[in-house]
């Protein structure tokens, strides 16, 4: 199911083909239901509604533990740019959100890469794709908010250590 959540989440024409057919499926089961002709119109407000609430709804637990991998991902390599984890932060911080939405899953995405392009950029040609130790304990919790203020407090701390920031920053 985790391919198919990328599939969906990651691309606009993706999410409204998904919810095309699902709504395409849905109008052709309540004609055997109803058993009577049914406007194939209703397609388009089914697809509409589901492209909306696939869009507006939270992400899949999949999807959450795939973007706690990659705060931990980032930590672990000492990736000092914030993007990723500030996307995270600022939809958890929002009052009506409390989390990522499927419409900011791109972003988070985009961020990641471009995290990893600055850092790549800065001289840095080791990468090791092994997780923090601590991503184990956030992947089974599964609350992204709380392992992107975990993973923001640890790059914080790192950054202080090395002299990179002050306390005061």
């Amino acid at each position: 199911m985790e391919p198919f959540f990328y599939l969906i989440y990651s691309s606009t024409v993706a999410a409204i083909l998904v919810a095309a057919f699902i709504s395409f499926g849905i109008v052709a089961l309540l004609q055997v239901l109803l058993k009577r002709q049914l406007d194939f119109g209703l397609v388009i407000a089914f697809t509409f509604v589901l492209y909306f609430a696939i869009q507006f709804s939270p992400l899949p637990p999949s999807l959450d533990r795939q973007l706690i991998s990659i705060l931990g991902e980032l930590e672990h390599n000492k990736v000092d740019s914030n993007a990723a984890i500030n996307n995270i932060l600022f939809a958890c911080e929002d009052k009506n959100l409390k989390g990522v939405r499927g419409y900011k899953y791109q972003d988070v995405i985009d961020a990641y890469h471009r995290d990893m392009d600055n850092f790549f950029k800065d001289g840095k040609i080791s990468y090791e794709g092994g997780k923090e130790p601590s991503t184990e304990q956030w992947l089974k919790n599964g609350d992204l908010c709380a392992a992107a203020h975990h993973f923001n407090r640890l790059k914080f701390k790192r950054l202080v250590e090395e002299g990179k920031i002050t306390e005061t920053e």
